[in-house]
């Protein structure tokens, strides 16, 4: 596992590079599981951020949230992400088929994806995510020193 992580790292670095300037935003946490998505937010809150955390179940919200439809219209309530953290595993657009969304909708390439994931075997899902345009991958549960760096190597400011 270490051994993923060091190329994981090694790819968001490679990524973090061609980010030409820093972004800002709040950190938008896509996960059909409310205590990982909980958890997530409370890590998020120990940094201090100056935009509120927000959280989603389901990648059909994030599709609307980056649209500004719905409920999400209001861009002083929901402002544009400066960062997502992505669940892979959600019933219906699951993590994969967003980030193929993403792909297809260049409009949305600049917000940074961290793709998140509690599977055993994740060498194969690091692969598919960075092919389809991840910034990062980190394994559940998060951890504060992680999101700290992903913040840094992104050029984040939440």
């Amino acid at each position: 596992m270490n051994s993923i992580m060091e190329n994981a790292g090694a790819a968001t670095a490679v990524n973090a590079v061609t980010q030409s300037s820093a972004r800002e935003g709040p950190v938008v946490i896509v996960d059909d599981d409310a205590s990982d998505a909980l958890l997530a937010e409370g890590i998020i809150d120990e940094l201090k951020p100056r935009f509120p955390v927000q959280i989603l179940s389901s990648g059909e919200d994030l599709v609307a949230y980056l649209q500004g439809k719905d409920l999400y219209h209001d861009r002083s309530q929901y402002p544009y992400p400066g960062l997502v953290l992505l669940d892979l595993k959600m019933p219906k657009m699951d993590g994969f088929a967003l980030l193929q969304w993403l792909k297809d909708h260049p409009e949305h390439a600049q917000i940074p994806i961290v793709v998140l994931s509690g599977c055993v075997n994740m060498a194969g899902q690091v692969t598919r995510a960075y092919q389809l345009g991840a910034h990062s991958f980190l394994p559940k549960p998060v951890q504060q020193e992680d999101i700290q760096s992903i913040l840094s190597l992104l050029k984040v400011s939440i």
